[in-house]
């Protein structure tokens, strides 16, 4: 990443834009009169990159657990023919319900409704073990690693990994919420050709 000038002559401000490639920024240095552009290559993870890769992963996290509760709301609904007689009452009370319930649930419930291959249960149950990894001891495992230019290129790359298996979970959990939705909204006379 690249120093500020400490000159009397010109205020420095840096700003650093990340473009998904682990070690490389575009930093902007504003001075006075000038604008200085460059890049450099295989500069070592800062602290503000994995706080922010952290946040990045965790969006990933809460994705996936907002499609699997979709999916198992999705579920309720059908197997109780809201779709036919709508229940407001019933739907709140099953969406609290949701909103209350761990990752781990969420996916043990939605099995009861829906059969997963053994492909898409492994991706969710993995993304399970990846989501609790993060919320439940992420930092405590990496302990004083923050610490040291390697250290956090070492939990750069955790970050990496994790955001991954979640990324892919929930794009599987929402190209399923997509399906269903166009299954209910075909019909069952156009589902079945």
């Amino acid at each position: 990443m690249a120093h500020a000038s400490n000159s009397n002559d010109w205020h420095t401000h840096t700003a650093v834009l990340h473009y998904g490639v682990k070690g490389h920024a575009i930093c902007f240095k504003l001075g006075k009169n000038k604008l200085c552009l460059h890049a450099k290559c295989g500069a070592m993870a800062t602290r503000d990159e994995v706080y922010a890769k952290f946040g990045i992963t965790a969006e990933a996290a809460q994705l996936f657990e907002t499609e699997l509760g979709t999916l198992l709301l999705f579920a309720h609904g059908v197997q109780s023919d809201w779709h036919v007689a709508p229940d407001r009452e019933a739907a709140r009370a099953t969406l609290r319900e949701i909103d209350r319930s761990t990752l781990g649930r969420l996916l043990n419930r939605l099995k009861t409704y829906v059969e997963l291959d053994d492909d898409i249960e492994g991706r969710f149950t993995t993304a399970l073990e990846a989501r609790n990894r993060l919320n439940h001891g992420f930092y405590e495992k990496h302990n004083f690693k923050i610490q040291t230019e390697e250290g956090r290129d070492a939990m750069l790359a955790d970050l990496g990994s994790l955001h991954d298996v979640l990324f892919d979970a929930w794009q599987v959990a929402s190209a399923m919420s997509s399906l269903a939705m166009q299954t209910l909204q075909s019909g069952p006379a156009n589902s079945e050709a």
